[in-house]
């Protein structure tokens, strides 16, 4: 991630955003201020961490973008082995490993090619995986009622 970026809702909201995966990561919005949920209809504490990483360590699992997540972990573990860097971060999910995975933080630096090459990888697996169910999750998330009418 951009070094200025928190892994915070709005620092991964923008990473979403580019990436077409904004929809499902609702642990970085609420629309209408109503209850964030994850596409999988999970509603808890870190939802982008239960997302992204399949869980956020509290007995929840993610049961949606299995075969996305697992293509994006493999690239990540790949595109680490090839820089020479660790990408182990303890053994469950976290915050701080999401983080890393999206490119580093302050705290936890990465080097620049690899930091680079992080979100577009991101983009291909969850951005591909979103534009592809779009239509299956979002009437069930955002009913008619909650939805913004668009601008003419």
């Amino acid at each position: 991630m951009h070094r200025g970026l928190m892994a915070d809702d709005a620092g991964l909201a923008y990473l979403a955003l580019l990436s077409g995966g904004f929809w499902p990561c609702s642990g970085v919005r609420a629309l209408g201020g109503g209850e964030r949920r994850c596409a999988c209809g999970f509603a808890g504490p870190l939802l982008h961490v239960h997302f992204c990483l399949g869980g956020s360590g509290a007995g929840d699992v993610c049961g949606v973008a299995g075969e996305a997540r697992h293509e994006w972990r493999e690239g990540v573990r790949r595109l680490f082995h090839q820089a020479g860097v660790d990408s182990r971060m303890g053994a469950g999910p976290s915050l701080a490993k999401l983080a890393r995975w999206l490119g580093g933080t302050a705290d936890s630096p990465l080097p620049p090619q690899l930091s680079l090459s992080l979100p577009p990888l991101f983009s291909a697996t969850f951005g591909v995986w979103a534009a592809s169910q779009r239509a299956a999750f979002v009437p069930r998330m955002f009913p008619a009622a909650a939805r913004v009418p668009p601008r003419l």
